[in-house]
């Protein structure tokens, strides 16, 4: 998270000119990212977003002066972190036909370095330990679609929610700036395509933020020549009143949000139907639970219970994702996965027709249940 930070504040200050500015803006850019601030491979991606937006968007930069070393280089280490990859080759593609567009022939001047740069990465990015399937993975992701639909993260943005409120604060402060600026007809495109490509996804947020950011900044540019051109020259060191509105709005949101939340919070998993089923020695037996419970399973108890499915989605079998969205959505059937897999006890929230329907369901039988969950269990369990 912090290095992710830093880059953000390369690229704020260096296209507004001005620290101010730069943190005004800084503060809701870092507030979009929230969500996907932990500790997971997708924060390498976007330190590397970040990277990569500095170089092509600071042309005067000591990264931004050499992009057919940089770009393969960012690339190649990308392709070996995390899928989203493939949204800085789209980043690419959609920043040079915005230039195009503009009138920037793709073969001359610095355009022409780009696409070089860009030529090398998509070569080099093959050497990595897993070669094409890695590559292609993203694309293999995407025509697995429904094997998403249940993810949160992959779900479009709510703005009943803190997240969806804050992109809505940018996506307005994106508006100005626009209205502000005038933009060419290339930043218009490349920003109306990421600011679609974070709304279709709340994962997508925090890289919709990075690419927009150096637009946004140049519209809030300060110039400190000092000439006639210069009109807010006299403004340097200090924020605009939108911007300042801003930071207000996002800060409110996110004492709320901070002061409504514990630091850890375990009153939404089955912490006492666990506690019951070790207990009763049943620990270890084939479970199902939620795909969100899951993680807490296998964080409190692995190896000595395993779970059926979790919500690491994109890396199960497509079969195997299909069966527990049936169970999941009770599709007619779903009572016959549980008899393939030999599912022997379940774990899921009590007021859920799962659970109605094994309770009345012969060979089966309730353990406990609680608040938050009912624990079900065969009366035979198979082997």
């Amino acid at each position: 998270s912090a290095k992710a930070s830093v880059t953000h504040s390369w690229v704020a200050f260096h296209t507004t000119n001005d620290r101010v500015r730069a943190l005004a803006l800084l503060i809701p850019a870092l507030a979009c990212s929230f969500t996907v601030r932990s500790e997971r491979p997708l924060m390498f991606g976007l330190v590397l977003l970040s990277v990569l937006v500095f170089t092509v968007q600071v042309p005067d930069s000591l990264l931004g002066r050499h992009p057919r070393v940089v770009l393969p280089i960012v690339m190649w280490l990308w392709v070996n972190v995390h899928g989203t990859f493939s949204l800085g080759f789209l980043f690419l593609a959609v920043y040079l036909a915005g230039r195009w567009l503009d009138g920037a022939a793709p073969n001359q001047g610095r355009e022409r370095d780009l696409v070089i740069g860009t030529a090398i990465a998509a070569v080099v990015i093959f050497a990595n330990p897993y070669g094409p399937s890695l590559v292609f993975f993203p694309i293999a992701l995407m025509g697995r679609s429904r094997v998403l639909s249940n993810v949160g993260e992959w779900q479009s943005v709510d703005l009943h929610s803190p997240t969806g409120v804050i992109y809505a604060i940018w996506l307005f402060t994106t508006v100005v700036a626009l209205a502000r600026s005038r933009p060419k007809r290339g930043e218009l495109f490349l920003t109306i395509v990421f600011l679609v490509v974070g709304w279709a996804a709340v994962r997508n947020v925090a890289i919709a933020v990075a690419v927009t950011l150096p637009i946004v900044g140049r519209a809030f540019r300060v110039d400190h020549s000092g000439d006639a051109a210069g009109r807010e020259t006299q403004s340097a060191g200090t924020a605009p009143p939108i911007l300042v509105v801003l930071v207000c709005l996002v800060s409110i949101v996110l004492v709320v949000r901070a002061a409504s939340q514990p630091d850890f919070d375990l009153k939404r998993y089955p912490v006492q139907s666990l506690n019951e089923l070790a207990l009763e020695h049943r620990l270890g037996d084939r479970l199902l639970t939620t795909d969100a419970w899951a993680g807490y399973v296998i964080a409190k108890y692995w190896p000595e219970q395993h779970v059926f499915f979790d919500d690491r989605y994109d890396m199960y079998p497509v079969a195997l994702t299909d069966a527990y969205n049936q169970v999941l959505s009770m599709v007619p059937g779903w009572e016959h996965v549980l008899q393939k897999y030999k599912i022997n006890v379940i774990v899921w929230p009590r007021d859920q027709g799962i659970v109605q329907v094994l309770e009345r369901t012969p060979g089966w039988t309730r353990l406990h249940e609680d608040k938050v969950a009912t624990v079900m269990v065969r009366d035979h369990p198979l082997r």
